[in-house]
């Protein structure tokens, strides 16, 4: 049973996947110049902001996540956030590589658990919340949080239980999804 210190590092990140390697998928970034970077471990939608551009993702700044979830962020983008050339809307823009949040794919995520309430193997099957913790500006699964309105998520296994702001492995739940199937 360990204490698990949270930091930047500590990313929402594939697992496994029924496929062998998680779906990825390059999508391009929002045209949506007030949006904030998306960076690697985000979780990423589509860009309801600006018409006709849902095909586009964004990065989710909400505290818990609205229900147009296409996946996690594989990396930083290198937009520039201008309008010019080189930024957003240009016919030049990068690209954002997306680990696509579908059936087959579980992701790792840590726990932030107020006081000493450590990760038990009772949590598995439970849905749950992801949210946003904006100091160390990463997501973590909220384990405190089963309202219906808020779950994104189901966990499907605690790896080390007894661990304090521990990891759990967890499906997106297909509600809270864009792609319900990907080819």
């Amino acid at each position: 049973m360990a204490e698990i210190t949270l930091s930047s590092n500590s990313i929402v990140r594939p697992y496994r996947s029924a496929k062998g390697s998680p779906v990825i998928r390059h999508l391009q970034g929002s045209t949506f110049a007030a949006g904030s970077s998306i960076v690697l471990g985000d979780v990423v939608s589509s860009d309801t902001a600006a018409a006709s551009n849902y095909f586009r993702v964004v990065k989710m700044t909400a505290h818990v996540p609205s229900t147009a979830i296409y996946g996690i962020a594989a990396a930083n983008d290198k937009q520039d956030g201008s309008t010019g050339t080189s930024g957003l809307g240009s016919p030049t823009t990068s690209r954002i590589p997306v680990w696509v949040a579908d059936a087959d794919t579980e992701f790792i995520g840590y726990t932030k658990d107020a006081g000493s309430t450590a990760c038990q193997s009772t949590l598995v099957g439970t849905a749950r919340c992801i949210a946003r913790d904006s100091t160390l500006g990463i997501w973590y699964v909220d384990t405190a949080n089963s309202t219906a309105g808020d779950v994104r998520i189901r966990i499907t296994e605690v790896p080390s239980p007894g661990d304090t702001n521990g990891a759990v492995i967890f499906k997106f739940l297909s509600t809270a999804l864009v792609l319900s199937e990907v080819g």
